[in-house]
This record gives structure tokens, sequence and C-alpha cells, in this order.
């Protein structure tokens, strides 16, 4: 009461405001995300490919070369948004394996690491 009256949020504002929820984006969304990274001439090939949030953050290098996506330079911008993505849905645990879980399990790995076989018949 008394203040300013709220304005609007524009749609890529908002997007913004939501990277912790990425693993719920649409296409759409996801398509807007890579347009915000100066690369939207790749949303074809998210779209064909059906690139949804949840898709986008298991994304692979390999993945861009099924998807044809071959200059060095937006590889790496598109896998650095990605691992940024990952933090902000996952928390600093996420590692560019893209899930807490691998995390964890490596984690496990090295404060367990597997026993020798023991001696021979």
């Amino acid at each position: 009461p008394g203040g300013r009256p709220a304005r609007p949020m524009s749609a890529r504002r908002a997007a913004a405001l939501r990277r912790e929820e990425a693993d719920k984006w649409t296409v759409p969304q996801t398509l807007r995300w890579l347009d915000e990274l100066g690369l939207g001439n790749y949303a074809p090939a998210f779209e064909s490919n059906a690139i949804s949030g949840g898709v986008l953050l298991e994304l692979t290098n390999e993945d861009l070369d099924y998807m044809t996506i071959n200059v060095l330079g937006h590889r790496k911008v598109i896998m650095k948004g990605v691992e940024a993505l990952r933090a902000a849905v996952y928390g600093a645990a996420a590692t560019t394996t893209g899930t807490t879980a691998v995390h964890d399990a490596s984690s496990h790995v090295a404060a367990h690491p597997p026993t020798p076989p023991r001696g021979g018949p």
C-alpha cells in the first residue's frame, strides 16, 4: 500500500530467476537459455532433439557431437552454461558429470578403495 505498483517482469528476466528449476524447463525454455548464451542459431538442433531442462542437465560432449555442434568455442560456452545450471539445481556438490549421485559414488570409492584379492589357491 502506498508504494509503486509492481511492474511485470519480462519473460527473459523471469526465466533467469528460475535457473535452480532448470531440471523442470520445457524445450522452449531451454531454447531461451540457449539464446541468452548468444547461441540461438543452435535452437533447431536442440528442438529437433527435444532438449528439455532435464536432458540439458545431462548434456555431454558426445551429445554435442551427435547434434553436430562442432565449433569448439560454442561447445565450451554451452558446456560451461550447463555446468552453471547444474550448480544452480544440484548445489555446490554438482560436478562436470552432471549428477550428485556420480559425485557421491566417486567420493565413496576414494574413501573406500577396493580390497585387493586374497592369495591364490
